[in-house]
Formats: C-alpha cells, structure tokens, sequence
C-alpha cells in the first residue's frame, strides 16, 4: 500500500509530541489552549494519513498522553512497591502502550468511517465515545479526559448540564473547527469565509454562554446553618503506613488531632486512616465513637474491614464508616486492578510486590448502598477513584446533601497524579451542585463549592487540620437527572450517520467498479 504519509516516521514523532503537550491543559499546569493545539495537530495527521498509518500514529499520539500525563504510575510502581528498577520501567511501558492503544482504535475508526470528510462532527462524537470506553475497559481507567483541561474557564459553565463528557466534546468541536479553519487559510476556497466567521463565532458564543450558565443556580441550600468540617490530614509516610511497628503511633496521631477538633459537627479522616483491620481496633474505635457521641460530631474515616461468611470463608472491603452522631457504613464500588484486586491472582502474585501490595485482595461494595448520616444529614461517600465516574456520581449523589471523598495519594509521591486527581474530584462537586469535601493522607485536602471552587485548601505534605464550613444541598443538576446518556447517544447517532454513508458509498462503488471493468466490446 502506498504511503499517504510522505515521511510517515516523523509524523510519528510528531503524533508522539502532540499527545505529551495535551496533559499540560490540566492540573498543575492548567495551559487549556495547548490541549485544542494538540488535536488540532493529531487532526492534520490523520487527515493525510491512510488507515494503517492513523492507527500507528494515533497509538503514538496516545503513548505521549500517557507517559507525560500518566508519569506517576512509575512512581507508584516503582518507589512505593518494592518492584526492581527493570520490571517497573517495563510494567510502565506496558501501561503506556496498552493505553495509547485505544487512541490506536480511534485513528483507525476515524479512517475506517470517513470522518476526515467531515470532521467537524466525527472527530468530537468519536473522541467522547472512545472518552466513555475507558469508563469501563479494563475496569475502568477514566483519567485525563479532555474536559477537565476546561476546569477554571467558562466552558466549565456546561458541566451541570452536560457533565465531563459534553464539555470533552464541546472542546474537541472547537479543535476542528480550527484545524477545518487553518485548512481553508493553508488551500483557500469560497469556505474560507464561512470557516472564519463560525470560528469566530463558536470561540466567543460558548464562552459567554458558559459564563452565563456559571451564574445559574442548579440547587439551593437545605439549611441555612453551615456545617462546621475538620479535616485531619496525618500526612503518613506510604513507607511505614501498614508497617506494624508504626500503628500505634498512627492511630494516637489521629486521635490527638481529632481532639481538638471535637465539636465540629463532621470530622473527617482519609482513606484507610486506620491502618488495621476493624475488628482488630475495636477498643480505639469504640472509644472514639463515644468520644464523638459526647462532643456532639459526627466522625467519617476510612479504614479496611473483615467479613466473616459462614463457610469460612472471609471478604476483605476498603470501607467508610460514620461515627458518633453519624451512622452508616460504605464498602467502595469501583476498585483499583493491582492496587485493590489482582486481576488472575494465582498467576501473578509472588512476580513481584506490584502484585503483593498491603490490602490488595479487596471485595468490591454493592452498587445501591445507601448514604452515610451525619446528624440528620445525608452524605454520600467516595473512595479515591471512586469520584473520578461522572455517572457514578451523578446517580449516588440524589441521595445526599454533601459529598464526602477520602483517598491516600501517597501512591503519587510528589508528581502531578495529586492535582490531577483534585481536579476531577472538583468536576464532580460542579457537575452535581453539591459542597465536596475531600480528605487524603498527605494531601490534596480541601472543601469545594457547589460551582467546583476552592473554599478551604490545606497544604501537601504536612501533619494539619483544615477547618471550614460547608451547606447542605438540595435539587438535582440536569446533569444528575440525565447523566451522560444524551451526549453519548448523540455521538453515537452521528457515528452510525457515518456507518450508513460509508456502507452506502460501498455498494454504490461496486457497480461503478464493475463497469469500469468491462472489456470494450469493440
């Protein structure tokens, strides 16, 4: 086959260069631009590329994503898992290449339905619908989606209707029409003007639209007396975390800081503050919640729980539990492969400590659990990841007043993965209308607004308690109501509009094909 492509090794490196510039649009770095650049550049080669090149291109394109935006796997892998130098450089490239693969798949789609002939609406409706494929592939890996590189501009305005997934698309629509435009300038036809005019219009219309829909109050207070919140941040070493040596040390530290904080009505810990097992510290445990009934708080912490079943058996949960003046109990839904489950366990345990981690034999939590009380308030809670599902969310989050995420980011060390991570947590508080709180290990632990801002922000990396106050919420966003079915139904409409054409165009090329091959009977 002939190469579309004149140099096809230097758009690689090309498609490679632009898929490390689009996680610069996110947190900590926050260029939104350079994600639209980065696909206006993969649009341009796949435009000129034929299908085998798309493919390995978009897996190029995919592999920069990864290994600039996913850097802190080799983090978590390597400095926080036991694992040698040379396995742990191989099990990030494997995660980098498996990864980058679906963009492979995207470029090959692209090519294989047309869509360069009108990417204006094939390009976005393919990139959100292969955006929703790793909501669940591989258990789900939904991290460094294009919208969030819209967080703290006006697009983010959208987010209560449409959730991530129409702001990914509503991005990838502004990338092609620029590169639609930047073509028109390049080979100059009667479009040009048109190109231009509905550029110019697109870039000033969604922002004021967007900056409008930021000033809409999606939901109301269900009170008006603010709970007061304690955040206790322990800031523990991942290093000596489940070390027995260190627990007791661990626990009198949460416990002394929890102290001064009695009286709040909600404290939190993070995830897995109580590094033990439930019933192993019942004692610690049934002293802090009477300490807790008596000051009048309610106490949301994180902590590993033992389920005995009647055959002998055991299930082991990654659990929020509410205390004192709160109740209820939360097993997390959405576990992390290799860090919470091993995928083929009896293979690969033993390899190495990537697969031997300390509570990595999780059970996963049933999908309708209802929401944990503090006082007469209903909070929903998430466990790490857990908050990274738009529709998990959205579905979880009609039952409850205020949002509650723990999480233990020391996986991440001192990369991006922390920002990254807080930067979605805050989608979800926009998406839904809801104050979120969230408390970690070592840090990001903050309180968000309804409209995803940043009220209270304690510092990374060290022992603290943030202190603040948050409202009780009441109403449903369209977006909780709808979820993401009516931006993925509409991508994958227009999707099938371009099955139906390029099915079409075949069976009408075969008889043009077949006519051009009769002899002349002459």
């Amino acid at each position: 086959m002939d190469e579309k492509l004149p140099h096809p090794k230097l758009y690689y490196a090309a498609a490679t260069g632009f898929g490390a510039l689009l996680p610069l649009g996110f947190a900590p770095f926050g260029f939104s631009l350079l994600p639209i650049l980065s696909l206006i550049g993969l649009l341009a080669i796949w435009q000129k590329a034929d299908r085998r090149q798309s493919l390995l291109s978009g897996w190029f394109f995919g592999i920069g994503l990864y290994a600039v935006g996913a850097s802190w796997v080799f983090i978590s892998i390597y400095v926080y898992s036991a694992t040698p130098l040379p396995f742990a450089i191989i099990l990030t490239a494997l995660f980098v290449l498996i990864m980058g693969f679906i963009t492979a798949i995207q470029g090959y789609f692209f090519h294989l339905l047309g869509l360069n002939k009108m990417a204006l609406l094939g390009f976005p409706a393919l990139w959100i619908v292969f955006e929703w494929v790793k909501t669940w592939l591989f258990t789900g890996f939904p991290w460094l989606y294009l919208g969030y590189a819209m967080m703290d501009t006006p697009v983010e305005g959208f987010a209560p209707i449409t959730g991530i997934f129409g702001i990914s698309f509503i991005t990838a629509f502004g990338a092609a029409l620029c590169f639609i435009l930047l073509q028109q300038i390049v080979q100059p036809t009667p479009k040009l003007k048109w190109a231009a005019l509905s550029t110019v219009f697109y870039f000033i219309a969604i922002p004021l639209t967007g900056s409008f829909l930021q000033k809409t109050a999606w939901t109301e207070k269900s009170s008006e007396t603010p709970l007061s919140v304690s955040i206790i941040q322990g800031n523990i070493a991942q290093e000596t975390k489940w070390d027995l040596n260190f627990r007791d040390a661990i626990l009198n530290l949460y416990q002394e800081r929890t102290e001064a904080s009695w009286g709040s009505d909600l404290i939190i810990w993070p995830e897995a503050a109580v590094p033990a097992f439930e019933h192993e510290v019942s004692d610690y445990l049934n002293t802090i919640n009477q300490r807790a009934q008596d000051q009048g708080s309610s106490l949301i912490l994180g902590l590993a729980i033992m389920h005995y079943l009647s055959d002998g058996e055991f299930l082991f949960y990654n659990s929020i539990r509410s205390m004192g003046q709160g109740s209820g109990l939360y097993h997390k839904q959405r576990l992390v492969p290799f860090g919470e489950f091993v995928p083929f366990e009896d293979q690969l345990r033993g390899l190495t400590g990537a697969f031997n981690l300390p509570m990595s034999s999780f059970t996963r939590g049933d999908a309708n659990q209802a929401p944990l009380l503090a006082g007469k308030h209903s909070i929903y809670p998430y466990i790490c990841y857990e908050i990274l599902f738009p529709d998990l969310v959205a579905r979880t989050s009609q039952h409850a007043e205020v949002l509650v995420t723990i999480s233990n980011d020391g996986w991440f060390g001192h990369s991006a993965g922390p920002a990254q991570h807080f930067e979605m947590a805050r989608m979800r508080a926009l998406e839904t209308g809801r104050y979120l709180i969230r408390a970690t290990s070592n840090g990001i632990s903050a309180i968000v607004d309804p409209k995803g801002r940043v009220t209270h922000l304690a510092p990374s990396f060290v022992e603290t308690t943030l202190n603040g106050e948050v409202y009780a919420m009441q109403g449903n966003t369209p977006f909780m109501n709808w979820g993401s079915r009516p931006i993925l139904i509409l991508a994958t409409l227009i999707l099938l509009g371009f099955v139906v054409l390029s099915i079409k165009q075949k069976i009408l090329r075969g008889p043009a094909l077949q006519t051009e091959q009769e002899p002349d009977p002459q």
